[in-house]
């Protein structure tokens, strides 16, 4: 049998168990063949190593039996649930590829919209620190995108779990000097540092208990709980930040990747502190970004 017979036998097995799973649950069948594709095209990328148009060129060329075994394997992963980033033991994000194991959130495509707009907050002389490092996938996006002029006065990256600052370490390499600490949230310490501007950037879990129920069977098997859920409503761990944050009173960016659920009840708060913010859209025109801007005088945006 050739490639492309192949694939395609594979690409309509697994669009039609997909179909059935909540993830997927709303997007026209179409659309989901068109993302399993994406994905076997990623798998035989990696599993061949080839270039992204040597599979147009093989198509049409007949399978080994260790392709076909390969294949197999995959296919029998994913309907077990498996994401392709677990299999191949990659994401890319922000044209970077970053392990990934399931002690960490797997990047999603939305957050680069943090890294983008971060990009624009950071300059010379500043403090930069990733609450939540997890992958360490948004701090490593930034830092290898950062204008050439620029230069920080020091990297803090943050996370309660010592096997995700162990992955960040690894994904972030040795080029830049980061301080890697292991505790949750902010650190009393950074509250000290005054006379430098600081930006916080910061992916926290932002998901319901009732949200997190209603995730996909496969999330909720391969990815960490505690990656995922802020609090029982949603919006408590990234309270917890922001009220540390309000405490140090210096030259503070916050940029909070938080969704539309919770945000009512953050304004609410922001409201009530009498903190200025501003908020960006998605591309699919929902709330994705808050950010908060504080100053030693005083809190107004």
């Amino acid at each position: 049998m050739i490639w492309k017979e192949y694939l395609n036998n594979i690409a309509e097995e697994l669009t039609e168990h997909l179909i059935k799973d909540t993830q997927y649950s709303g997007i026209p069948k179409g659309q989901v063949r068109q993302i399993v594709w994406r994905e076997m095209e990623v798998f035989v990328e990696d599993y061949k190593r080839w270039p992204p148009e040597k599979l147009i060129f093989m198509e049409n060329t007949a399978l080994s039996r260790n392709d076909r075994f390969g294949l197999d394997n995959f296919l029998k992963a994913r309907i077990q649930g498996k994401p392709l980033a677990h299999i191949i033991g990659k994401q890319r994000f922000y044209g970077i590829d970053f392990q990934v194991n399931n002690k960490v959130l797997i990047p999603r495509p939305e957050t680069e919209e943090l890294v983008s707009y971060a990009l624009k907050c950071v300059s010379n002389n500043s403090i930069l620190v990733d609450v939540g490092t997890g992958s360490g996938c948004i701090l490593a996006a930034i830092l290898n995108n950062l204008s050439k002029n620029i230069e920080l006065a020091s990297i803090y990256a943050i996370d309660k779990s010592k096997s995700a600052l162990r992955l960040a370490k690894n994904n972030i390499g040795t080029k830049f000097k980061i301080n890697y600490l292991f505790i949750s949230l902010f650190p009393a310490k950074l509250s000290k540092i005054t006379n430098k501007k600081m930006v916080i950037v910061a992916n926290l879990p932002y998901l319901s208990v009732k949200k997190y129920q209603q995730l996909s069977p496969e999330v909720k098997k391969y990815e960490p709980r505690n990656a995922l859920v802020g609090g029982r409503e949603g919006h408590e761990l990234i309270l917890k930040l922001i009220n540390q944050v309000l405490k140090i009173r210096t030259n503070c960016e916050m940029l909070l990747e938080i969704s539309p659920t919770i945000f009512p009840e953050i304004k609410k708060h922001l409201v009530a502190q009498d903190v200025k913010y501003r908020v960006k859209l998605d591309l699919s025109g929902k709330i994705r970004i808050l950010h908060i801007k504080l100053s030693s005088r005083n809190r107004k945006y």
